[in-house]
């Protein structure tokens, strides 16, 4: 997927507002782990080292949602 992310070969969809809201257009995101590089559809924790507050409030919600996707798509480890 990497590939595919680096040059932008996914067709993701151009940002758009969410049901209900008249805030800024919302990107579409793809959700990974540590082992993946940075990319421009590519969202990823923060490395482990010196959080604060907020950033591990930051990866303790991005990793529900990654489980939640994997329990939806039937990828356990």
């Amino acid at each position: 997927m990497g590939w595919w992310l680096q040059f932008n070969q996914l067709n993701i969809p151009q940002p758009a507002n969410l049901p209900g809201s008249s805030g800024p257009p919302a990107p579409y995101l793809v959700v990974g782990d540590e082992g993946f590089a940075l990319f421009t559809h590519l969202i990823r924790p923060f490395p482990r080292q010196g959080l604060d507050a907020k950033r591990r409030t930051f990866n303790y919600r991005l990793s529900r949602a990654r489980r939640f996707v994997e329990c939806a798509f039937w990828i356990f480890f």
